[in-house]
């Protein structure tokens, strides 16, 4: 199955991140408040170790995403995205799946990597600290995602 995660930084502390599993496509705009490569690479690279619980959360302006990825059979991941939505009627903060996908730990790890490498191309160390002002590049785990992809193929 393909897997195609995309990230485009557009504009100062913003990020579009787009996944598309298969024919699925569903589209996020994360803050600088979350780390986006660096969560999404080091879920790869946990993931390459076998850990078989993951999550982490992407920080938006009105709303949150968190991303639940569990494996139960070893190199076969399921991926739940879900939206953090507050119930103001209600004072609930439910969690909404918005993606539900499965892919192997190698599609995933892919994924990711192409999507770092595409930021690091268009952008280089400095501009991407220059637009995403929080985080630097994660270079360290992306060397150690790269190296381990590389392995795979």
């Amino acid at each position: 199955m393909a897997l195609i995660i995309d990230i485009k930084l557009v504009g100062t502390g913003w990020a579009q991140c787009t996944v598309r599993p298969a024919r699925k496509n569903f589209a996020l705009t994360a803050s600088y408040e979350s780390n986006v490569l660096g969560d999404l690479i080091q879920a790869a690279l946990t993931a390459l170790d076998g850990d078989d619980q993951i999550s982490f959360k992407f920080y938006g302006a009105r709303t949150s995403w968190t991303w639940d990825i569990g494996q139960k059979v070893i190199g076969r991941l399921s991926i739940q995205i879900l939206e953090l939505v507050y119930r103001p009627a209600i004072a609930s903060l439910d969690r909404v799946p918005i993606v539900d996908f499965s892919c192997t730990v190698g599609a995933l790890a892919q994924a990711v990597h192409d999507a770092a490498a595409d930021v690091l191309a268009a952008h280089g160390l400095k501009g991407y600290k220059k637009l995403w002002a929080e985080h630097s590049f994660p270079t360290k785990s992306f060397n150690r995602l790269k190296a381990r992809v590389e392995a795979m193929a």
